[in-house]
């Protein structure tokens, strides 16, 4: 649960991004960003690739552990794995995100988590860089002969990313809801208003899709949340999660 006198975490709840649970369109690595050479054919592995001092600019990225699953600083417990496919030569033709958070249900008229919750933490942008270099590739599929050569530089866009709610907004049974998200911190949340109005939101304790709806004022709300609905009758604006 939340710990009011604690603020370890946030998510703008309409504007934060995460990787989409899909396979990353193959243009966004197209022609010399993909120069990777001498993979093992027709083959799968996961991959981690390298962040920052040369490497890709996406901090949601996994960066594997000396010491073990879910420590250091961002690894396989929050951060995203890549699986990679190589075609009939030997050269990367395919890059998924490895899902690491679960597929949403339906209970009653609203959504209970989202439907496609996406990959890693909230933190996407466009324009970032995924990089696997030489090294990272000789990692995921182990030293060849010849040497593996190469790398391959994934910038993505607006299409690879998608704000942390489930459904789209419009319809009645499906109200765009973002959910306590427990790779942010916790199973329940305070929220930040940025612009006063009226919210809809879901108390910690509260039966499952039993909203309730409030006007607030700017500020923190002092409550333990797990769900914000953003649909037609939400009008406050600038909400943040605080974990």
């Amino acid at each position: 649960m939340y710990n009011y006198q604690e603020i370890t975490n946030a998510v703008n709840i309409q504007v934060a991004a995460t990787l989409a649970n899909s396979v990353i369109a193959g243009a966004r690595y197209a022609g010399g960003a993909n120069t990777s050479a001498n993979l093992p054919i027709n083959s799968t592995a996961v991959a981690y690739p390298s962040i920052g001092a040369g490497g890709g600019t996406f901090l949601g990225s996994a960066r594997p552990s000396t010491r073990g699953i879910g420590t250091g600083v961002q690894n396989g417990a929050t951060g995203v794995a890549y699986t990679l496919t190589t075609d009939g030569t030997g050269t990367v033709n395919s890059i998924t995100p490895v899902q690491t958070r679960p597929d949403g249900v339906f209970l009653g008229a609203a959504t209970n988590a989202p439907v496609n919750p996406g990959v890693g933490p909230n933190i996407g942008t466009a324009n970032q860089t995924i990089i696997f270099d030489t090294a990272c590739l000789n990692s995921a599929f182990g030293t060849q002969t010849p040497a593996v050569a190469g790398s391959v530089t994934v910038t993505l866009t607006a299409a690879e990313l998608q704000i942390p709610q489930s459904g789209d907004g419009a319809a009645a049974t499906t109200p765009s809801i973002y959910t306590a998200d427990h790779l942010s911190g916790s199973d329940s949340f305070d929220l930040f208003i940025g612009v006063a109005g009226t919210i809809k939101v879901e108390l910690a304790g509260s039966l499952t899709d039993n909203p309730v709806t409030m006007t607030v004022s700017t500020g923190i709300l002092g409550m333990q949340i797990k769900k914000v609905y953003t649909d037609g009758v939400v009008t406050a604006t600038g909400l943040v999660a605080l974990y």
